[in-house]
This record gives C-alpha cells, structure tokens and sequence, in this order.
C-alpha cells in the first residue's frame, strides 16, 4: 500500500462532496492522520505490538550535570533525537565505564516524571536511597521534549574511581514517516491502518471546507447585523 493507493482511497471517499484537491494537500491529509492514528495507539495495551515498524533501539552519551541545583548529586544528561514520539519507560538502562579500569556498571532504570525529581535529589535535608539508578522524561505523548536525566548516589557508583563514561539505552517508537501521494513505489510503515488513515484524513479535509465556509459565512452575518 502507497501514498499513491491512499490517494486513490482519498478520492474515492471525497470526490462527491468536495472534489479538487492538490496532492500537496492531501499528502498533509495523510501524514497528519496518520499521526494523530498513531497517538491514539500509543495509549493501548499493545502499542508495542501494533507500532513494532515504528520502534527502534539506540544508544546515547550522557554528560553530568551542573548547577547549583544538583551540586550534591551525581546527575548526568542526554539529548534525545527529534525523532522520537514515545520512549518505552520499561527498556531504559544506563551503563557507567571507568576509563581507568574499565570496569563497567550496568543498571535497569526505574523511569518517573520530571515534576518528582526534587524527591530524588542529594541536598542537607535529603538523602535518597535508590536501589537502581532514576530517569527522568517530560512528556513524550503532548508535547516536544529532549532530555533525561538520570541520577545516581555514590553507593550505586562505590565500585569505580572514575565514572566518567556514561550511556542511555533506550527502546522507542519514532515518529512515522510522512506520505507522499506522488509516491507509487514505496509502502507506507503502517498499511494495516490504511483504511483508518484515509477516513481519518477525509474527514480532516471536509472539516478544513466547512471552517473555511463558516468563517466566510460568518463574516457575511456580522456584517448584516452591524448594518442592522
């Protein structure tokens, strides 16, 4: 199934009530449909299952963190890639490398919010104990985010001098690649959910027509009653 055959399903679906729209236009259609389909999976029991083209594993450097704010503990920072939509909290591990020895920790994390870091930082009034590192990620579903933090203690850490090579393991669902209605040779990444894409878009698409319409319309009727 390709960007080409939505189109095709596109406009056999719309082309009695509002024919004439550019490919330029329904691709934007599509691609938006088929995010928010995804979105939509992304809050069922198998997500995992359901998105499986769309997940993917990676590795990234982890740089510890300054400021007054964490100035008693062991903080370390990554920055996600753009592609990410959804980080899968049960997957996330970290390793920590002395380059000295090179003796190497790794660690399952336990992932949170970030509204409860505080509880999980060293200051004179708090000492946290934590059976395995702690990382935290924003709001990966709503909105745009790119870091985690993950915070130590020295006991986790007290079998290296040197900690100074940190990684994040991470499993992820990204987001989907866009679709391209010019496109007759390559598959769209989730063909199961075409017909859900298509009725998603169509129904876009009319919608873009009606507010369009009505703001036309009710330009017309403000006018009659200010001449009123």
């Amino acid at each position: 199934m390709t960007g080409a055959d939505l189109k095709v399903e596109f406009n056999r679906a719309i082309d009695a009530v509002a024919p004439g729209f550019l490919d330029d236009e329904i691709s934007g259609f599509l691609t938006q449909a088929q995010l928010i389909m995804v979105k939509n999976l992304l809050g069922t029991n198998d997500a995992t299952y359901l998105l499986a083209p769309l997940i993917h594993s990676t590795q990234l450097s982890m740089v510890p963190v300054s400021g007054s704010k964490y100035v008693d503990s062991i903080v370390y920072r990554t920055t996600l890639l753009p592609e990410i939509l959804k980080v899968i909290t049960d997957s996330v591990s970290t390793s920590v490398v002395d380059s000295i020895t090179n003796n190497k920790l790794l660690f399952r994390c336990d992932v949170l919010s970030y509204e409860n870091i505080a509880k999980y930082l060293k200051t004179q009034t708090n000492n946290p104990y934590l059976v395995r590192p702690v990382a935290f990620i924003g709001d990966n579903i709503n909105s745009i985010y790119e870091d985690v933090l993950v915070v130590f203690t020295e006991e986790l850490l007290s079998s290296l001098e040197n900690y100074d090579t940190v990684s994040l393991y991470i499993d992820y669902i990204r987001y989907p690649r866009a679709i391209d209605v010019t496109d007759d040779v390559t598959d769209i990444e989730l063909p199961k959910f075409a017909d859900e894409i298509v009725n998603i878009a169509v129904k876009a698409a009319l919608a873009s027509l009606y507010m369009i319409q009505g703001i036309a319309g009710g330009g017309g009727a403000q006018q009659s009653i200010q001449n009123e």
